[in-house]
């Protein structure tokens, strides 16, 4: 596992922000493909290696997560920051950082996919809330436990519109569509 985030983290670098978020759409929508037409194939055979596959992807997700958002390059020992204000928080040296932001959006959209693709059957607001619960929880770790890392309003949002592009993914390409 800390290889594949290694590779996923050399793609990131050498892509730009919009190009490593494509990146991830495209293998997402894959993954959505796979899902849905497993699940049109009928059978309790398929909708069970489906909903394998949507946990497996969900896990994955929620380990790339916690490896890149948990704990900053200080360590334990740094203050710990908290900004309310989601435009101060987006905000670089000179405007927007867009790359932070583009991040925290690419870095929510598997999970969102995945946990739609899961949850077939509650509403797109049950499964953006609890991905929005998943990102409140790293911001609050990152507040309680002094990381070096900044609890961010701005990051909330961003990681509730990348669950929502993901969301939207898995409904657009037919991920809980049975036969």
């Amino acid at each position: 596992m800390p290889g594949d985030i290694a590779a996923v983290r050399a793609l990131r670098h050498s892509l730009d922000a919009v190009g490593f978020l494509v990146a991830i759409v495209a293998v997402i929508a894959v993954a959505m493909l796979l899902i849905g037409a497993l699940r049109r194939r009928g059978g309790r055979g398929g909708r069970t290696v489906a909903s394998g596959l949507a946990v497996l992807g969900a896990c994955v997700a929620l380990a790339g997560i916690a490896e890149l958002t948990l704990f900053g390059t200080q360590g334990l020992g740094a203050g710990p920051r908290l900004e309310l204000d989601p435009v101060v928080g987006a905000r670089g040296w000179s405007g927007i950082a867009w790359r932070p932001v583009i991040d925290n959006v690419t870095l929510f959209v598997p999970l969102g996919a995945m946990l739609a693709a899961l949850w077939c059957r509650r509403s797109w607001l049950i499964v953006l809330a609890g991905a929005t619960i998943v990102s409140l929880g790293v911001e609050g770790f990152q507040w309680a436990f002094p990381t070096g890392r900044i609890a961010n309003s701005a990051d909330v949002l961003a990681n509730a519109a990348g669950s929502l592009l993901g969301i939207l993914l898995a409904r657009v390409l037919g991920a809980c569509r049975d036969r």
